[in-house]
């Protein structure tokens, strides 16, 4: 792919710019507000940013969503009218975004707005997106969030997090979007109850729990899971190996040195624990193969599975599509095991590039829009009085919404184009944050705890051209064989030893190695 991307970018530097530079017909008139509707009291607080600062430019976004006809939708059009931009939205659906993505970058017309992944950083050094970090000028929310108030957003390591290989940033951030709580144990509360089962509050009692239900029901499998090798990392996070990527090296905050996450014998013992829920048929023996409609029907049978390592936003349909079939089914959050801490997810990450053609700047100020308290309230609750009042207890209430039998950000998606813009920013008054009584149940639980709910946060590492052509050799080649290797050691085929020597082979020591000496250089 990279050589396909040097080809592509190299013709495409000769010409002077993407085909994309051609784009700009201007042809469109884009409807404005005045300075007098562009209020903070009217819109909220957008910072230093200008409104409207664009004349009708047209600006291509790709996003990927299963939504149609986004560009008609209320959201868009207000947009249009607040930034002055013509914005012209292509969707893709979200099964197919990688692809239709690699179609895009291989095509080389690139659109002025879209989320390259991975491929970013190569394109960007090649010229194909704007460095972000040289056009703090035209982006001040951007600026104060990530430059100027680090320690005020949380975002200190963020400019290490993102650099491409030569110290720039070609992906746009989203920020602060995630829920503490996301992930964890999913159990049927009503079995529990019914047989006097307490919750489990260690990883024995766990295992115990899961005896005491194959006892009570012999043909269940009392623990599912449809995340296939990443169970692994699922439990892996919850034994404080919270990995800079899965799969990679993480930070052992009791030595201060890098380890390899997938040798050490906190993963052996994680292992050896998913081995022995596996030979006594306490994990489901397809676990690695299963399908989600087939994790869906263990989950929703009145008696076949009652645990799983899942997101807490299935909490509540599960419940609700059960109802019927299994009168009182009732899916509540469980406790962590290992640590007894959970992982939760990072505070920012990789979004949205900007193509390095014409109206780049535009582009670049219409993100930035995004990331302001105003954008993000655009995006989560739309205009005030039209799409949502703010109840008494200062949450978002959304209007035109009676007849839906359930509000969600899908409905909202559908009827006003709201959470289908480029992930940027969320009004923590929307309805993401709307929890029900089960997911609110799930946040107290964790974040409650005495002892803290959450093992830290690797610190961020940023490595040298030579160091990150190493990684990018190695770590590969150890991911694809351990995934090999944890589904064999599981089955009894190879033994723990065996997977040492093969990893030492692969080059496992050499990227710890880099890892401790980026992490010495970036930190000490």
């Amino acid at each position: 792919m990279k050589k396909l991307l040097n080809l592509l970018l190299a013709i495409v530097l000769i010409t002077g710019c993407f085909s994309g530079c051609a784009k700009n017909e201007n042809n469109s008139q884009v409807e404005t507000y005045s300075k007098k509707d562009l209020t903070v009291e009217k819109i909220g607080d957008y910072g230093d940013l200008k409104l409207p600062f664009a004349n009708g430019e047209k600006i291509e976004i790709v996003i990927a969503t299963d939504l149609t006809n986004l560009n008609d939708s209320l959201i868009v059009k207000e947009l249009r009218k607040r930034t002055g931009a013509d914005i012209d939205i292509t969707e893709i659906p979200v099964s197919a975004e990688k692809d239709k993505i690699n179609t895009i970058i291989a095509g080389g017309d690139l659109p002025h707005i879209m989320n390259a992944g991975t491929s970013a950083g190569d394109i960007g050094i090649q010229g194909g997106f704007v460095a972000l970090d040289k056009n703090l000028d035209l982006m001040p929310n951007f600026k104060k969030i990530f430059y100027d108030e680090t320690e005020k957003y949380q975002t200190v390591d963020f400019t290490k997090w993102l650099q491409a290989e030569d110290g720039h940033i070609y992906q746009f951030p989203v920020w602060d979007i995630q829920r503490e709580v996301n992930h964890g144990f999913l159990y049927r509360k009503d079995i529990f109850d019914k047989h006097g089962i307490k919750m489990w509050n260690s990883t024995e009692e766990f295992y115990e729990t899961l005896k005491e239900l194959k006892n009570l029901y012999p043909d269940s499998i009392p623990l599912t899971s449809k995340n296939k090798m990443e169970l692994f990392m699922d439990f892996a996070g919850m034994w404080n190996i919270r990995s800079y990527k899965p799969w990679t090296p993480y930070f052992d905050e009791e030595t201060g040195v890098w380890k390899q996450s997938l040798t050490d014998p906190k993963m052996k013992e994680i292992a050896d624990f998913i081995k022995k829920l596996y030979n006594e048929k306490l994990l489901d023996p397809e676990f690695l193969t299963i399908t989600t409609p087939q994790w869906t029907s263990n989950m929703t049978n009145k008696n076949r599975s009652f645990i799983s390592f899942d997101w807490i936003g299935r909490l509540d349909p599960l419940t609700i599509q059960s109802a019927e079939s299994v009168p009182g089914y009732d899916l509540r959050f469980g406790n962590p095991i290992g640590t007894g801490k959970l992982r939760t997810l990072d505070k920012v990450w990789g979004g949205q590039s900007v193509a390095n053609i014409e109206n780049k700047e535009i582009a670049m100020k219409l993100l930035d829009y995004l990331l302001s308290e105003s954008g993000a309230i655009l995006a989560t609750m739309g205009v005030e009085g039209v799409t949502y009042k703010l109840g008494d207890n200062g949450k978002a209430q959304y209007l035109g919404m009676e007849s839906e039998k359930e509000i969600s950000t899908t409905t909202l998606g559908a009827k006003y184009g709201l959470f289908a813009l480029p992930q940027i920013r969320y009004d923590k008054r929307s309805k993401y944050y709307d929890y029900t009584e089960r997911e609110q149940e799930a946040q107290d639980l964790i974040n409650n705890k005495a002892d803290g709910g959450y093992n830290p946060f690797d610190p961020v590492l940023v490595f040298t051209g030579e160091e990150l052509e190493i990684v990018n050799e190695i770590q590969p080649k150890l991911k694809k064989a351990a995934e090999e290797f944890y589904m064999q050691y599981i089955t009894g085929v190879k033994s723990w030893e065996e997977w040492l020597k093969q990893s030492e082979k692969l080059g496992s020591d050499e990227l710890v190695k880099i890892y401790n000496q980026a992490y010495v250089r970036n930190y000490k």
